[in-house]
């Protein structure tokens, strides 16, 4: 049959070929490039927000503990203020990381930190009865004693939710690496 071809012929079929082969080696690359979109963009949207949002919720974690602290000691507004805003602060927290939350670890480490918040403000209800009752050192006995337990239990667990974000972000940063491994041909 190639007898048969002519030269012309022989040489469309030959550039025929390669941009058959072309073509696929492009849909390849467009493929693995999709791919690293995806998980670009899943990073963007998903991972480094859950990060921010579990930070800020330490945050919010130290500010309520250390605001309580200076409220029970000085009485003054200022620091009733801050403790209430961290308050604010942690509440929009978990409501972001709660529409983030894809695994079952991290669902775990969030029912932990509700627990611990929970706890914080029932602490926060009996130190507040005994500031009204006029025992302010009985109120900064309790604080120290339990608040402070508390808050920091309530810390770790938020730092372990950054840490279960930053892992899917490493994971993620592996399979971009292997996808443009991939790419090189």
């Amino acid at each position: 049959m190639r007898g048969n071809l002519s030269i012309k012929q022989r040489l469309s079929l030959g550039f025929g070929g390669v941009l058959v082969l072309m073509a696929v080696a492009v849909a390849m690359v467009a493929s693995q490039l999709d791919t690293t979109r995806r998980l670009a963009e899943s990073t963007t949207n998903s991972l480094v927000p859950q990060v921010r949002a579990a930070n800020t919720l330490s945050l919010a974690i130290d500010n309520y503990r250390t605001g309580l602290r200076g409220y029970i000691t000085t009485w003054d507004d200022e620091h009733h203020r801050a403790y209430k805003s961290a308050l604010e602060t942690q509440k929009s927290a978990m409501i972001e990381l709660r529409s983030r939350l894809t695994e079952s670890p991290e669902r775990h480490v969030m029912d932990k930190i509700d627990h611990d918040l929970e706890e914080m403000r029932h602490h926060e209800t009996r130190v507040l009865a005994l500031l009204d009752a006029g025992k302010r050192k009985a109120a900064l006995a309790e604080h120290d004693r339990f608040g402070r337990q508390v808050a920091l239990e309530a810390d770790a667990s938020a730092d372990q939710l950054a840490s279960l974000a930053l892992e899917h972000i490493s994971m993620a940063a592996r399979d971009y690496d292997r996808a443009v491994a991939r790419l090189k041909i």
